[in-house]
């Protein structure tokens, strides 16, 4: 007699597995790209194997250009401000110009954040000296006018925190698990023919693995995709087998859409519906 795989459907931990679930929402919606674009996916392959520079190299990379852009910006006011004063001198504001154009530079693109800061201390500080006193400070205004408008545009433009649309779509998958009622009374069994859905121990719904888009295995959940549909099993809810056993059945009846994926939070937004497990 062949051996049937069954999972109890339980209450799930959301927050323990979220990162889970938007990976392998990511993974689910790369498989199903992978098949209706496979030369583009190719090149994008070719392109990714190519060796990249360390993240901790490239972080330390950044800062070092952050730091150098603040001195450079900081340079540049104090060589503008004293080119700018009576006796003119076009050297110093040649040089200034330099230094705060390309401290500005850098600024924007490594630390736009701290470049809307300087400059909404300088601008307001100079235009509110140039005012106060427009005798000797008046040539300052320009440049507390500029410094505003700099300010305003590295705030207004400064970089948002990424938002991941698979942690959304994850979200609402496992919200919509738990919100059907008593999902208790569902079972999820794997067959060598296929899976079987059960309610209250009836059988409700069966369907061959040819049927399946894609079967994922994470490090605490397994995930059938079919008909637009995820399932989220628990493994801890394996009533008989072992995960072993079923992971030999799955690569010899389902190969080519039984992917195990790393546990990593891994980001087009993802249509995946709920079913009422």
């Amino acid at each position: 007699m062949d051996q049937t795989y069954t999972f109890q459907i339980t209450p799930i931990n959301g927050d323990a597995v979220h990162a889970q679930v938007s990976c392998a929402l990511e993974k689910r919606t790369e498989f199903s790209s992978r098949k209706k674009f496979p030369k583009l996916w190719e090149l994008t392959d070719k392109l990714n194997s190519v060796e990249k520079v360390p993240s901790a190299v490239r972080e330390n990379r950044r800062k070092r250009r952050a730091f150098l852009g603040f001195w450079d910006w900081m340079l540049g006011i104090l060589l503008l401000t004293a080119g700018l004063m009576e006796p003119r001198q076009p050297l110093l504001l040649l040089v200034g110009a330099a230094a705060f154009g390309c401290g500005t530079v850098y600024l924007w693109r490594y630390q736009r954040r701290l470049l809307a800061l300087l400059n909404f201390l300088m601008g307001p500080l100079y235009c509110f000296g140039a005012l106060g006193n427009s005798a000797e400070l008046r040539a300052l205004l320009p440049l507390g006018i500029a410094g505003i408008a700099a300010g305003t545009a590295a705030f207004l433009t400064r970089k948002q925190a990424d938002v991941n649309p698979f942690d959304q779509a994850a979200t609402r998958l496992l919200s919509g698990r738990d919100a059907v009622g008593d999902i208790t009374q569902f079972s999820v069994s794997f067959q060598p023919e296929g899976m079987v859905i059960y309610q209250d121990q009836q059988e409700k719904r069966r369907f061959s693995y040819a049927e399946c888009e894609v079967i994922l295995e994470t490090e605490d959940l397994l995930l059938p995709v079919y008909q637009e549909h995820m399932i989220l099993l628990q493994k801890k809810d394996l009533l008989t087998g072992s995960m072993e056993d079923l992971n030999a059945l799955l690569q010899a009846q389902a190969a080519g859409i039984f992917f195990p994926i790393a546990n990593a939070v891994c980001p087009p937004e993802n249509t995946t519906k709920n079913l009422l497990m």
